[in-house]
């Protein structure tokens, strides 16, 4: 009885005090924690199926006939399996008494024509169809009920006036994962509510500022920094700390007990992070050129120029970390991006241009004298502790290890990792010159794509799903609500992203 939507399976969320991402988080670090919401609401649906299952005569499944109450999707999940069923009722459904209670009676037979096929009574919806005070209801119903996902655009002429010639890689990336969720963000600039408090981007923000104050602060000082000792680096964050603390946020990492706490945990990454930097940049002969190192919109380098058939599209950004080394035969560039979450260079996200930050930021780099690109890479900022057996430092090297790729030239590699700390990727990482100009074409290629179909003036709600995993887009989206997207729906689809390799990745970009 009463097998109603959120009874059976019982719906599940998170307790409101420590939720799923918090959860993430602290299982990634290495702690014990309980079931999140999605592993409660699986067991939900498993002691469902258990519990239809156990009969071995008959099953009765009941749920109330009330217009604003759902029955549960089981129901529609046992129709399917055995299409012989039927809904059976002792109830005698009455009759409308007035029009209200008719347009009800119509919409409920509509809704039986959307989902079997039962045709409605054609005197009544002929009725509210001429009636004017129903006509414009009747004809919102029949748009909700038979919606289709449509391509929605806007017109070129409005696409260039609300976006203009200027952008970023993160802008691309955003239209590349879905042109509506770009549309949404930078057209209309629509936001979703910002409680107060620190979030994880809140965090990153905080991050990559200590980072950078740490970096200027090393740079300033002058010293020999493959003489540097871990106290040496304990001192110099000691230093600019407070100041990025006090005014990060607001104050959000200071006003109570809980924030300090989750304060002195982030201070703690970025600890070991310029730890590990240091010990990175000791171990070869790459220097820091920058940090925070911004190009186009007057910044320090010169904007990356997209030729359209509208004009000239000029990319801006912002390095986190931009390092250098010379020899006889050229100049060497490598860039750095941190990142407080988990993440890999991967071929596919280039070629489908969800990830362009580290080869147009490279590209931008090398661009200025014809340098060459030695090396992109993500650095996890992230606390580290020792396995048994293992001291503090291997640790941190295996941990905190540069993740991308590498130019595989003899000096390149010598520059990067003379001590042979492990800090170089897996040789599954190391690229000839071949293919790193390859990625940087690429990227270059289908930034000018998506700039493209972005002036156009597509909007359409188009996110982009792996095929392993079937994760989409759509995940965490502030705007799922709202853009209407749903794969049941007619000419609703998603931009399938297939995995891939260094040599899939030259295959296709060959073509």
């Amino acid at each position: 009885m009463g097998a109603m939507e959120g009874t059976l399976p019982q719906s599940v969320r998170d307790d409101g005090l420590i939720d799923d991402e918090e959860l993430r988080r602290l299982a990634a670090a290495g702690l014990r924690t309980w079931d999140d919401s999605a592993a409660h609401a699986a067991a939900a649906r498993m002691d469902a199926y258990l519990a239809i299952t156990k009969p071995s005569e008959k099953l009765y499944l009941s749920y109330c006939g009330a217009e604003e109450a759902s029955p549960s999707p089981l129901i529609d999940r046992v129709l399917t399996l055995f299409p012989s069923l039927s809904v059976q009722t002792s109830l005698r459904q009455s009759d409308p008494t007035d029009a209200a209670g008719g347009f009800l009676r119509l919409a409920a037979s509509l809704r039986a024509f959307a989902d079997e096929g039962v045709l409605p009574d054609a005197s009544l919806y002929a009725y509210f169809a001429r009636d004017p005070r129903y006509a414009a209801r009747l004809s919102a119903l029949e748009e909700a009920l038979y919606y289709e996902n449509g391509q929605a655009c806007v017109s070129r002429a409005l696409a260039q006036k609300i976006y203009g010639f200027t952008g970023s890689a993160s802008r691309l990336e955003t239209f590349n994962a879905c042109p509506f969720k770009h549309f949404a963000r930078f057209g209309l600039r629509a936001e979703a509510r910002r409680e107060y408090g620190e979030h994880p981007v809140d965090e990153g923000a905080f991050c990559h500022a200590a980072l950078a104050g740490f970096i200027n602060a090393l740079l300033q000082g002058g010293g020999d920094i493959k003489t540097m000792t871990r106290d040496n680096v304990d001192a110099l964050l000691d230093g600019v700390l407070p100041a990025i603390m006090e005014e990060h946020n607001g104050g959000a990492l200071t006003e109570n007990a809980r924030a300090r706490a989750q304060a002195r945990r982030l201070v703690q990454r970025i600890r070991m992070t310029a730890w590990a930097l240091t010990r990175q940049l000791a171990a070869g002969t790459f220097h820091i050129t920058g940090t925070e190192v911004s190009f186009g919109r007057g910044g320090t380098l010169p904007a990356i120029t997209l030729s359209l058939p509208e004009g000239d599209y000029a990319l801006s950004g912002r390095i986190d970390r931009l390092d250098c080394f010379a020899d006889e035969d050229a100049r060497y560039y490598r860039v750095i991006d941190y990142k407080t979450g988990v993440s890999d260079f991967d071929f596919a996200d280039v070629y489908y241009g969800l990830k362009l930050q580290l080869p147009l930021y490279i590209a931008a780099a090398v661009a200025v004298d014809r340098a060459v690109a030695a090396g992109m890479y993500y650095m996890p900022v992230q606390d580290v502790v020792a396995d048994e057996g293992e001291t503090l430092e291997e640790a941190l090297m295996k941990a905190l290890r540069l993740r991308g790729i590498t130019l595989s030239e003899p000096s390149v590699e010598e520059a990067t990792d003379a001590e042979g700390l492990g800090i170089l990727p897996p040789r599954s990482g190391r690229v000839d010159g071949d293919v790193m100009r390859r990625v940087l074409a690429h990227a270059d290629a289908v930034s000018r794509t998506a700039a493209q179909r972005m002036l156009e003036g597509d909007a359409q709600a188009l996110p982009a799903r792996r095929r392993s995993g079937g994760r989409t887009a759509c995940r965490y989206c502030d705007y799922a609500s709202v853009c209407g997207f749903d794969p049941k729906l007619p000419n609703s689809r998603c931009k399938n992203i297939e995995s891939m390799n260094e040599t899939d990745f030259m295959e296709k970009t060959n073509a």
